[in-house]
């Protein structure tokens, strides 16, 4: 009897025994046995659904969905805390950060972000600044 009460192995004792990790359970396996020695091959006949230009759109879209996750990798969740930046309520620090992940963000070849002169950061150096009729 463990000392919380709850029952099942005491903190800290590490997990013992169970499947290998990848080791598919018995119903699964059958199932993939059952499918092969069938010759079906579920990929390939929603591939077909989707192709076949006789079926619905409706339809069609359903089965790209099903296997757009085997080809594409899932996009992560955005950042909300990120996404909605008040200007007026973020200090000079966390704008720069916010800028250099822009920059990263948007830059062809996605370059690393760059660190700004410390001037600037400090706000002692001013950018030059273009003005009307000027040429570079």
């Amino acid at each position: 009897m463990s000392l919380t009460g709850k029952g099942g192995r005491p903190p800290g004792l590490p997990k013992t025994g169970g499947r290998k990790k990848g080791t598919p359970n018995r119903t699964s396996l059958t199932l993939r046995e059952n499918l092969q020695a069938m010759g079906c091959d579920p990929g390939a006949g929603v591939a077909k659904i989707a192709e076949d230009t006789k079926n619905p759109a409706a339809v069609r879209l359903q089965a790209y969905a099903i296997l757009m996750p085997h080809m594409y990798p899932k996009l992560k969740p955005i950042d909300l805390e990120r996404a909605a930046v008040d200007p007026h309520s973020i200090n000079k620090e966390q704008a720069l950060e916010l800028a250099r992940e822009l920059i990263a963000l948007f830059s062809p070849g996605e370059a690393p972000a760059q660190k700004l002169p410390s001037l600037v950061s400090e706000g002692a150096l001013e950018l030059p600044v273009a003005k009307a009729g000027d040429e570079g």
